[in-house]
């Protein structure tokens, strides 16, 4: 198996937050590396993965909120407590929330 430079990196910021996201370029080991960890792996490119992983993070975090970030330029309810929300929307609400 191949060490990865990024996992001790990947591990601590793990163990500070309830979430991280991976992107990059393909076949660079995304993918390897999430699946090394107890973690929830959603491949956006699976819109099965994108509602599965959605779902199942939404029960092992259970938030106060629930949202699903898009690329659009609106926001809008899903369902009773689902929100989309801009990408930009979100980056306001994550300042928002740290500045707290």
């Amino acid at each position: 198996m191949i060490e990865r430079r990024l996992k001790p990196a990947l591990d601590r910021l793990l163990e500070r937050n309830p979430a991280v996201v991976l992107i990059g370029p393909r076949q660079v080991g995304k993918t390897t590396l999430a699946r090394e960890r107890d973690a929830v792996y959603v491949d956006l490119e699976l819109p099965s993965d994108l509602a599965k992983g959605f779902h199942s993070a939404c029960d092992d975090l259970r938030p106060a909120r629930r949202f699903v970030v898009h690329g659009g330029n609106e926001s809008f309810p899903l369902s009773k407590d689902v929100r989309a929300v801009t990408v930009r929307a979100m980056m306001d609400l994550i300042v928002q929330s740290g500045s707290r």
